[in-house]
């Protein structure tokens, strides 16, 4: 059923030759009142022996009250026709002299009209259309459906209950809600709030979109949120080493915005955005220019050093919505290593410290944080730690680089490597599953 709003004017080309008609053969006007037969069907194309079909309305538009629509019809090309007459609810309304013979029409009532077209052929024989129904209605103000309870990208576990809840306006009354997932119906509620309640979706990305009916039967439909559902042991398990990877980006220095190029990021998974960056040797204490990254959905969750060397590091949650889209990243003209390093669940970032070394041994005070912690240290002196996790900061020759990076998985409140002496930054970072 096609529902139509002011203004409404219906026009379509049926495509088909007519021939020239006369008025010598229109019949009388006392003719009005002749009784029609009644038929009801609307279709598209003639049948076998047919002369004249309404091609436009369809049986059952509904238009408004005080509008304005067009009447089509499709007639025989092989009969010579002179005219067609426009009859509604069995009474003459208009006739139309030369194809493609189109009526408009308004003014009509509230509620149901039954249309018929009669094509008058030049051998004085008359050929009715099947009757088309269509109802005049009162304009309908359109309503409102917002979800509320989700967002695009939000991500729960598999099993995990998922609250659909919903803002619904309408001045004619809410009837009912349905809810649709993945483009297909899932469920209704006739009683508000209207909410409802799922926890059977499977691993993977998926589409929720509510359908609101009003007392008069007109449908309003929701803007679609997709959502991502990822195993339940992503969201539970213990952190260890062995749930990270770390990927080296292909920088080396950065002069303005570049595109952060990670091809492997996976939706259900952190990321850490990593950067060791070295500004030149400048004098302790004399440097602080921290690097920015745009777009992504990345957060910025720490900065450790502020002369030669410093440690910066970003997280985010990957999501459909940011799965392919990592932003760029600005690191102020320093000499750069920038690395991912992402770890195979979801986990959130607690306290954090940004920390400088200066020639010392690496020593944090967790001061009674929970663990683990996750400790990044970029140092300017070559050397590798005998302790960390892993190591970083190769030349293409196979010894160490001036600039490593070391990073750590640690559960220490008082975080101590006594392997190496730093002159550089640190940052540590509270990891909560």
């Amino acid at each position: 059923m096609n529902f139509r709003q002011l203004p409404l004017v219906l026009l379509m080309t049926s495509g088909v030759l007519f021939s020239a008609c006369t008025e010598d053969f229109l019949p009388k006007e006392s003719q009005q009142q002749e009784e029609l037969n009644h038929s009801s069907s609307a279709r598209t194309t003639l049948l076998e022996g047919e002369v004249v079909l309404i091609q436009t309305p369809t049986e059952g538009d509904e238009f408004i009250l005080g509008s304005t629509f067009t009447v089509e019809g499709i007639t025989d090309e092989t009969v010579d026709l002179v005219a067609c007459r426009l009859w509604i609810d069995g009474i003459f309304y208009d006739l139309d002299k030369e194809p493609p013979y189109t009526f408009d029409v308004s003014g009509l009532t509230l509620g149901e009209h039954i249309l018929m077209m009669r094509a008058n052929g030049a051998d004085g024989e008359k050929y009715d259309s099947e009757e088309v129904t269509v109802n005049i209605v009162e304009y309908n103000a359109p309503g409102t459906t917002i979800i509320t309870s989700v967002a695009n990208g939000d991500t729960f576990a598999e099993g995990e209950d998922i609250l659909i809840s919903s803002t619904n306006e309408d001045e004619d009354g809410v009837k009912n809600v349905r809810l649709w997932i993945d483009g297909l119906y899932y469920d209704i509620n006739k009683e508000a709030p209207f909410d409802f309640s799922i926890n059977h979706l499977e691993e993977g990305t998926h589409s929720i979109t509510l359908k609101m009916k009003d007392e008069k039967d007109q449908l309003t439909v929701s803007e679609t949120v997709t959502i991502d559902i990822v195993k339940a042991k992503a969201l539970t398990k213990e952190i260890v080493w062995d749930d990270f990877n770390l990927t080296i980006l292909p920088y080396v220095r950065m002069s303005g915005n570049q595109d952060i190029i990670f091809n492997n990021s996976t939706i259900g998974t952190t990321e850490f955005l990593i950067l060791s960056a070295s500004h030149g040797n400048p004098p302790a204490g004399s440097y602080e220019k921290e690097s920015h990254v745009e777009g992504g959905s990345w957060t910025k969750v720490g900065y450790g050093g502020d002369d030669d060397k410093s440690a910066e590091v970003w997280v985010r949650q990957v999501t459909s919505d940011n799965q392919n889209n990592l932003g760029q990243i600005d690191t102020k003209n320093a000499s750069a290593s920038l690395s991912i390093l992402t770890y195979d669940g979801l986990i959130n970032t607690g306290t954090t410290q940004n920390l400088q070394f200066f020639n010392t041994k690496a020593s944090i005070d967790h001061q009674g944080e929970m663990g683990p912690f996750l400790v990044v240290i970029a140092t300017d002196n070559g050397k590798e730690s005998t302790n960390s996790n892993l190591n970083y900061g190769y030349k293409d020759n196979g010894n160490l680089s001036d600039d490593m990076t070391m990073l750590y998985l640690t559960h220490e409140d008082q975080f101590y490597d006594n392997s190496f002496s730093v002159r550089g930054g640190a940052v540590s970072i509270q990891l909560i599953p």
